[in-house]
């Protein structure tokens, strides 16, 4: 703080202990105005300043805090108090209003909120009708209490805290339920930075215990009102507290249990692994995973007598392990109404978004056996399974395949001497194919399979060869079957971003021209396509779905849309903008005009045109849309119906065909996952470290990590931008992502293809194999590997 601060502040402090005084009702000081013989003249008041200044005659700051507090006051006393280096001003701010609803909501309230509230018969916390809070502020206040850090300070919030929790209980039972002072309260103590400390989580057990169980339509507003509309820093800090509790909760959970066993050598991470959190399974769970072990089931478990039982102590009983579950329930609940808050559309607005939803994934939850956790939530016991916000996509899919492993378990055990006496294989799925008729033998070959058995790893033969599928075949399969649905002849997508429709250049094409230049291309459904068609369709998502039971990455690129509508969650201007930016951009001008003229202007109707092969077709996106002119008022109305055209209306048989085939595989599933998660299962991360690679990588025919030419080659992939990068990973494994967890998953393999050649690199991509020549320098690999990648065919898009 510079000297000019220092006198700013100073100036403030007399000037309010000489017009407005101190507290207490006969003052000492002859330089307040609260002192009986204090007679000074406003136009005294700046000459009385200097003399206070000289003089030291002031009153002790904790006496000059008035009895309104506002944002505006207590901003002013903290400057008093780093000016001053003295807290007793906060202090006393704090012990009076802090612990009180009605003064805490005017501290963090608007000042228009509190003038029309102060206007009204209703109190202040009563009057509904008013969105007091600004998260800003709240955010500014405690950050004081951060910036002073003074323990005494902190003590004294906490028990004004407190008492503001029992005033909240008794006063929360007498509002309506539609009053959203009660959720802004919420909002308050959830921003409380004494969440912060895990010491304090009785705290946080309590203010989340109060949300879960107060009226939904209170709930509703704190979502819909409040969470939805806070940007991502107010978010985090709100989830912040919530995670540490989940994680320190399950650390110290599993911390008590080890050493009550004795295992203080075990990781923590092995220990969160091989134990879950909450009851112990039943007797038959436990035999089941006796016979797994015994080789009658093939899957190895952990027995349930491993997993914690939920106290908290190695002497604990039932009723601690009931209060620990119900307080993560609590702290959950709260997260998970977190949770539908940013994943809820906030309006048509391409800069609207939520928080990502790997912000929400706990890792300490993700370490635990999750198959445990899946078995105890089907017997609905306590399980983090019920909140598959904090689940990776990885854990997800660990659910996905051990329920299909759970059912092929039970088929073995009843059908295991049927299978030796009829032949044929319980435990993969077999197709037999015609390389020629490919699409016609697959679509046939499925729907002799039930879905239950499509689940199983696929075994894939090619009719008249002796290839034995141990996984290229399989993974050529995908291959060759995705590059046959998605091929241009047939119709059934396109590739939106090609250079289609430039006919269409009359006044409405800046808006209603439906494909544009994009930088990456996505395909989508042909709303042209032919009825005829819909096998193929359904085939696209049955593959979809078995891409994810059989560890297959595609190389499909649809936009995010796709997965929200399989998700069944509403489509927006954002999901327009990633397949047709400069129509969403068009779109959004259009939001911005001020006046009818400048929308009359483009001579919009509720009505496209668009290029079927070749012929140029007017479609109406509502009915009678030719005849309706898009207005100042009703343009809204006209951006939803065209992206409810462009993504519903104009491609739902299609779709619908897709979806069934999707489900079929994935089933009850879908719903735990989130469209970001589905598109990664499918498609793999963009995310590439080639380091990772780097360590998993594996040679042979006469490579190894040390040979000179192999050194040479991650030098080089080191060179290279992430163009290439990718480029590189398409050339060997036919698809430029990573699966789940990235590179280190990915087999890769480099075989050396002989001495120095002019022969380019080859490669299997089936196999993931790199076919290297052993070049004789550094820069002939370079660029005999440039050359091969860049100038490579695949079916995907590059």
């Amino acid at each position: 703080m510079n000297i000019d601060d220092r006198t700013r502040i100073r100036t403030r402090r007399y000037k309010r202990q000489l017009t407005i005084g101190c507290t207490r009702f006969h003052c000492p000081n002859e330089k307040c105005s609260r002192n009986v013989d204090f007679i000074i003249p406003s136009s005294e008041i700046d000459k009385q300043v200097e003399t206070i200044k000289m003089e030291n005659f002031y009153c002790p700051i904790e006496y000059l805090v008035p009895k309104e507090i506002n944002f505006d006051i207590f901003m002013e006393f903290s400057d008093y108090a780093r000016e001053e280096n003295s807290i007793e001003g906060i202090v006393r701010i704090t012990e009076i209003n802090f612990s009180d609803p009605q003064r805490t909501l005017k501290i963090f309230a608007n000042s228009e909120a509190i003038q029309q509230s102060s206007q009204s018969q209703s109190s202040l916390v009563d009057d509904h009708r008013y969105s007091l809070l600004d998260p800003r502020r709240v955010l500014a206040v405690y950050q004081i209490f951060k910036i002073l850090d003074d323990i005494r300070l902190w003590k004294i919030l906490l028990i004004a805290t407190q008492h503001l929790i029992q005033e909240l209980r008794q006063y929360s039972s007498m509002i309506s339920a539609d009053s959203t002072s009660t959720p802004q309260l919420f909002v308050i103590l959830l921003l409380n930075p004494l969440l912060a400390d895990y010491q304090n989580e009785s705290v946080l057990v309590n203010i989340c215990g109060m949300i879960v169980s107060t009226d939904h339509r209170v709930q509703e507003v704190l979502i819909q009102n409040l969470f939805s509309q806070f940007n991502e820093d107010v978010i985090q800090q709100i989830l912040g507290p919530l995670q540490t509790y989940i994680t320190v909760t399950l650390l110290m959970k599993v911390r008590n249990r080890q050493n009550s066993q004795g295992n203080g050598s075990m990781g923590m991470n092995q220990m969160l692994w091989s134990q879950g959190f909450g009851d112990n399974q039943s007797n038959n769970q436990h035999q089941q995973n006796q016979n797994r072990e015994n080789g009658l089931i093939g899957r190895n478990q952990v027995n349930s007598n491993q997993n914690i039982s939920g106290r908290i102590g190695p002497e604990g009983g039932n009723s601690n392990s009931d209060e620990l579950l119900n307080n993560m329930e609590k702290v959950l609940g709260v997260m998970r109404l977190l949770f539908q808050a940013t994943q809820r559309q906030k309006g048509l607005m391409l800069e609207d978004k939520g928080l990502p939803c790997k912000e929400f994934y706990n890792d300490a939850v993700n370490l635990i056996h999750i198959e445990q956790e899946y078995e105890k939530m089907k017997t609905r016991q306590f399980s983090f399974c019920n909140y598959p916000f904090l689940l990776s996509p990885a854990s997800k899919t660990s659910i996905l395949r051990y329920e299909a492993q759970m059912q092929q378990d039970q088929e073995v055990e009843g059908q295991f001497f049927q299978a030796l006496l009829m032949g044929g294989s319980l435990l993969s799925c077999n197709l037999s194919i015609r390389r020629q008729n490919l699409i016609e033998d697959t679509i046939n070959e499925m729907s002799r399979k039930s879905a239950r058995e499509l689940r199983k790893p696929l075994k894939i033969t090619f009719v008249g060869e002796d290839a034995v599928d141990e996984g290229g075949v399989r993974k050529e399969f995908f291959q060759l079957i995705m590059r046959e649905l998605l091929d241009q002849k047939y119709g059934i997508v396109y590739k939106e971003g090609e250079e289609e429709n430039v006919e269409n250049a009359d006044s409405q094409s800046l808006i209603q021209s439906p494909l544009t230049q994009s930088k990456t291309m996505f395909y989508w459904f042909n709303p042209f396509a032919s009825v005829e068609e819909l096998g193929a369709y359904r085939l696209i998502g049955k593959m979809m779905g078995l891409a994810i039971y059989n560890s297959i990455i595609l190389d499909l690129h649809f936009p995010l849309a796709v997965y929200k509508k399989l998700l069944g969650l509403p489509i927006n201007l954002r999901d327009l903008a990633q397949i047709q930016p400069e129509v969403a951009r068009s779109f959004q001008l259009l939001l911005q005009f001020q006046s009818e003229a400048e929308v009359e202007a483009l001579d919009l109707n509720f009505s496209i045109t668009r290029n079927n092969y070749g012929e140029m077709r007017q479609i109406n996106i509502i009915p009678g849309g030719c005849d309706k002119l898009v207005t100042l008022e009703n343009r809204s109305e006209y951006i939803c119906a065209y992206i409810d055209w462009f993504f519903n209306n104009s491609i739902v048989t299609f779709f619908d065909e897709f979806a069934q085939g999707f489900k079929q595989i994935v089933g009850d599933f879908i719903p735990m996952f989130q469209p970001e998660e589905l598109e990664l299962l499918i498609v793999g991360t963009n995310e590439l470290d080639f380091n990772e690679l780097k360590k998993v990588a594996q040679y042979d025919g006469g490579f190894n990590a040390s040979h000179p030419t192999i050194l040479q080659f991650w030098e080089t992939v080191s060179e290279f931008n992430e163009d290439e990068k990718r480029r590189l990973l398409h050339f060997v494994t036919s698809c430029d992502r990573a699966p789940i967890g990235g590179l280190k998953h990915l087999k890769f393999v480099i075989v050396r293809n002989g001495p120095d050649s002019e022969q380019l690199p080859t490669s299997h991509t089936c196999f993931n194999v790199l076919m290297l020549p052993q070049y004789s320098s550094k820069q002939k690999l370079r660029d005999k590997l440039l050359k091969a990648i860049k100038n490579a065919e695949g079916f995907g898009l590059i």
